[in-house]
């Protein structure tokens, strides 16, 4: 596929943006700085639907706000004309749905996930834990997945939220597959930084969390570092460390 890259400039002359590679260089998409503000942050993600470009920016006074913009070939274009949510809270989690829709999840106290169907914004019932979202995902049933604070995963079956358990307090980042299969990855350790280690668990229905293998890293390893972030691609699970370099696989 195509690769896309959200970026910034800090400064003077802030800037934000998304570019794409065209087997030879970055071209950015669109010329105008998707915020004027100069504390945005932005995400891209690319699917059935096109291109969106998630940004967490704030208003003239100050106050934090959530947009999602279109690509529309020439231009970004956002999604219901404004801002998602306002104000934002945390920083804002996104993911696209199997339909290729965006689909995010916002934290200031109650946790609030809200998904475009096409034409407009909906929003969900609230998930019973409160906290800051570290992560959203869809699984192949379509029904959104969230990790809360350090510890809670909750899935939406159409109609409420339920409980995929908790885990030992740790950052929870999911990766759903198109095949059903739904992967957590953390770092926890039990005596102190020393025990430490990089996990991964795959979700089974009926059965709970259930270890992926061994641990990533060894007792007192620090390498793979304390944020792992999990992707699904064709040939398995690939779980890396923005930063630190590393890059570990499980095959199917």
């Amino acid at each position: 596929g195509t690769p896309y890259l959200s970026w910034f400039k800090y400064g003077a002359n802030y800037d934000l943006g998304v570019s794409t590679w065209n087997g030879s260089a970055w071209i950015r998409m669109g010329q105008t700085s998707l915020s004027a503000a100069s504390e945005a942050t932005a995400g891209v993600e690319t699917g059935p639907q096109g291109t969106f470009a998630f940004v967490r920016t704030k208003d003239t006074s100050g106050a934090r706000e959530f947009w999602v913009h279109r690509w529309t070939g020439v231009a970004w274009e956002p999604l219901g004309g404004g801002p998602v949510v306002k104000p934002a809270g945390t920083e804002p989690q996104h993911t696209l749905d199997r339909d290729g829709w965006p689909v995010v999840a916002t934290s200031a106290g109650s946790v609030t996930v809200q998904r475009w169907n096409g034409s407009a914004w909906s929003s969900l019932p609230t998930p019973s834990t409160a906290g800051t979202v570290q992560s959203i995902v869809v699984d192949a049933d379509n029904r959104p997945v969230v990790g809360i604070g350090n510890s809670f995963i909750e899935r939406f079956d159409g109609v409420a939220w339920e409980s995929l358990g908790s885990l030992p307090p740790s950052g929870l980042k999911l990766a759903a597959g198109v095949d059903g299969r739904l992967f957590i990855a953390f770092y926890y350790g039990t005596i102190g930084l020393s025990d430490f280690r990089t996990r991964v668990l795959e979700w089974i229905d009926g059965d709970g969390w259930k270890a992926l293998g061994v641990a990533l890293t060894t007792v007192g390893d620090p390498t793979f570092g304390d944020t792992p972030v999990p992707v699904i691609n064709g040939a398995g699970l690939m779980v890396g460390v923005p930063g630190e370099g590393n890059i570990r696989g499980w095959s199917w």
